[in-house]
């Protein structure tokens, strides 16, 4: 498969926009390969580290070596690039439970055989000002409302909202967009700002920004990539981002939000550019700088702080990944029921166990639970329509 038609191929696949036809080429691809997954036990972090080691000069090796296959690996070097296309290798290592595994190998099945839990995909409502909501799931692409000040067009797995009306007279009416658990979407506010939106999210926002501020309230999760706006005095004008813990003011930048309500915190982390957030209620103000993140308890009463962050991991889900550091079994199962739509019961004493790993959100959830489970320490099965971690 040629380069560009590879490209091609993965960003519509990654979008959302592949046809069943396409879908089957690229997959088709991927299934040629010999070593499309590998799962890895360990016992120790440092033994994780000499593991991921030897993977990764592995594949150096393939993408240096002369063969068909390593031209088309070698399309994109890019480390996330390649995570994106599912790579070749999937590592995952649960290092605490390489014991109980080598003890009982036999009780890491996972009982989902007659289960098929499809990953989710693009869709959201968009509700209007007026009450009316369209159904981006099913409505065909174009043009889906001329009303207020600007068209707004959808286009694959993205709303676009034409050149908006310069009128600093029109009173503000506010659009929301929303997302499902299994969803996600993208949208190009009227000033031009791109945002994505992860499963269980929304945005609401001015259907115009006539004014000296450019505000919009955000639940769940989303990626901005902000446009940069003027006055008519040449001044900058911000980009305020409304969450129930926090207040981000930006001019011109790329974060992520992450503000939902059943996590433990609500953070903001920085890609690119300045990012001042305030802490709604103490109104504690901390400025963050591109690859940092602030972050503030969803109880009451606690400090905004700011972290170093890892920004790889924080913006995976906008790539198509799942992306475990070090963590909890309960987190990683939150974003599980988000994703694949299914309530999630987990026994409480496997909530705190903790994993590392990269996997495609394009997959099976049969896949996710089987990499979690060949580790040797959860087990799963689904009753009543919920998925059960044991």
């Amino acid at each position: 498969m040629e380069k560009s038609k590879f490209e091609d191929l993965l960003e519509k696949y990654l979008s959302g926009t592949a046809s069943e036809g396409e879908k089957q080429q690229l997959t088709g691809w991927y299934n040629s390969f010999d070593d499309e997954k590998v799962i890895v036990k360990t016992r120790s972090f440092n033994e994780e580290k000499e593991v991921y080691e030897r993977l990764v000069a592995r594949m150096d090796e393939i993408l240096n070596a002369p063969t068909e296959k390593a031209k088309i690996i070698s399309i994109k070097r890019n480390y996330v690039f390649w995570k994106i296309a599912v790579a070749m290798i999937v590592l995952f290592c649960g290092y605490w439970g390489w014991k109980t595994y080598q003890s009982n190998p036999g009780n890491n099945q996972v009982e989902l055989a007659s289960h098929e839990l499809h990953p989710g995909h693009s869709g959201a409502i968009l509700t209007l000002a007026d009450g009316k909501q369209i159904f981006l799931d099913s409505a065909q692409n174009g043009t889906i409302s001329t009303g207020g000040n600007n068209n707004i067009i959808k286009n694959g797995s993205q709303v676009i909202y034409g050149s908006q009306t310069d009128n600093e007279n029109s009173p503000l009416t506010y659009n929301t967009m929303s997302t499902p658990k299994g969803r996600e979407f993208q949208i190009v506010l009227p000033d031009g700002t791109k945002v994505w939106l992860n499963a269980a999210s929304s945005i609401k926002y001015p259907t115009v920004f006539n004014s000296g501020l450019r505000v919009v309230e955000v639940t769940g999760e989303a990626y901005f990539e902000v446009a940069h706006q003027a006055d008519k005095k040449g001044q900058r004008i911000p980009f305020i981002v409304h969450t129930s813990r926090m207040t981000i003011e930006v001019l011109g930048t790329h974060f992520d939000v992450n503000a939902y309500a059943d996590e433990p915190y609500t953070k903001t982390t920085l890609l690119e550019g300045s990012v001042v957030a305030n802490e709604k209620n103490s109104r504690q103000v901390e400025t963050i700088k591109p690859g940092e993140q602030a972050f503030v308890s969803n109880t009451a009463g606690s400090e905004l702080r700011v972290r170093p962050a890892d920004v790889d991991k924080a913006v995976a889900w906008k790539n198509g990944l799942f992306q475990f550091d070090d963590d909890q079994l309960e987190a990683i199962l939150r974003q599980v029921s988000r994703w694949y739509d299914i309530d999630i019961q987990c026994a409480a004493d496997k909530k705190g166990l903790r994993f590392n790993g990269v996997i495609s959100r394009r997959s099976n959830v049969k896949a996710i639970m089987d990499l979690l489970s060949a580790t040797g320490v959860v087990n799963f099965k689904i009753e009543n329509e919920k998925l059960i971690a044991y």
